[in-house]
């Protein structure tokens, strides 16, 4: 038997981040338990495309890679796709052509029952009027995959944890904001104008979770989100799991959509839902340093329009003094290029 030739299998071209761990060997070791085995190079990917830092937090929030036709570069979108379907996420693959959506459709499916998952006690496949999805149905988890062809004309309207982009040499510009996570016709189905916040970019609906992966609630995410410094925050569903948060550039909006959304519902979050601010001591901070604190400096001046989000680092840099100074020169009694508690204070105010 002639022996098997195998082509390189690292990247002629290869940009990534540093790391030293990552979660990629799980996504393999799952995808091997079926009847196909990850070659060298898939595993190699994989093991870059889910990369984690300390906090468990991905290195690499997009990814890409180009690939001859016919090498076997969609395995490593299905194995992305069966390892989100057992850790309890969302994912939402798209191609450009139907047939190719349908197909990875059906390859996951088969590959599920493969691994020793049951349809509809395991999961459950569903096709139906060009909507193609996978729902894990496991220990009452809450993952689905759903498999869509790219068009141009609407949104989605709906949040996933995973996208993927395949066939993305078709990848339009419509395309991309159909698939944004709210477009002008989604906007005015839920009662938007089609022209808010959400439509430019400048807000977002979110579920936060604590390192244990431990559901935060948005009256203590509305807090922070206030400490940070958004112009627009508010609770939007009854069981306070969802926060809405918005950059807009003048007047604020602290609100609570179980109550009411024509209006403000107060002027604090701390204290609109009774929650005890932590009392912290606040080092001054000066040029040189970094870190959690800087960043928070950082995104304060940003929505208060004194220093582009892009210097938004978490290094107290020459930029960000610049900044600093400039706000301490429109807004407080000293000019120090320092971020002392007065400082602290009145920007918190802004």
């Amino acid at each position: 038997m002639d022996e098997v030739r195998l082509g390189k299998q690292t990247p002629t071209i290869c940009i990534r981040q540093p790391y030293t761990e990552s979660i990629g060997t799980e996504a393999v070791d799952l995808y091997n338990r079926s009847d196909r085995t990850a070659q060298d190079w898939q595993a190699l990917m994989v093991e870059d495309i889910m990369a984690v830092d300390d906090d468990g937090l991905w290195i690499h929030m997009k990814c890409g890679w180009s690939i001859p036709r016919r090498n076997g570069k969609s395995e490593i979108l299905i194995m992305r796709v069966l390892w989100d379907l057992l850790h309890e996420r969302r994912c939402l693959y798209t191609a450009h052509r139907e047939s190719t959506s349908a197909s990875t459709w059906e390859k996951v499916s088969k590959l599920l029952k493969k691994i020793g998952y049951k349809e509809d006690e395991d999961f459950k496949s569903y096709k139906s009027a060009g909507r193609l999805s996978i729902e894990w149905l496991k220990d009452g988890a809450e993952a689905v995959a759903n498999f869509r062809t790219r068009s141009g004309k609407g949104g989605l309207g709906e949040g996933y944890d995973t996208l993927i982009i395949d066939e993305a040499q078709e990848y339009t510009s419509d395309q991309e904001s159909a698939l944004k996570y709210r477009c002008a016709s989604h906007d005015k189905a839920v009662g938007g104008s089609g022209s808010g916040f959400h439509v430019s970019g400048q807000a977002a609906d979110i579920r936060c979770y604590d390192k244990k992966r431990v559901l935060i609630s948005s009256k203590l995410v509305s807090c922070y989100a206030q400490e940070v410094g958004f112009g627009g925050i508010a609770n939007i569903d009854a069981s306070y799991q969802n926060t809405h948060t918005d950059v807009r550039p003048n007047g604020k909006w602290y609100g609570n959509e179980v109550v009411t959304t024509a209006a403000s519902v107060c002027s604090d979050f701390w204290k609109y839902y009774g929650i005890t601010k932590e009392s912290k001591n606040h080092p001054d901070l000066k040029i040189g340093d970094k870190g959690n604190d800087v960043l928070v400096m950082q995104s304060r001046l940003a929505v208060a329009g004194f220093l582009p989000e892009k210097e938004c680092d978490g290094i107290f840099g020459p930029k960000t003094e610049a900044a600093l100074v400039y706000y301490q020169f429109k807004n407080c009694n000293r000019v120090t290029g320092i971020y002392d508690q007065g400082t602290r204070n009145k920007l918190e105010e802004d």
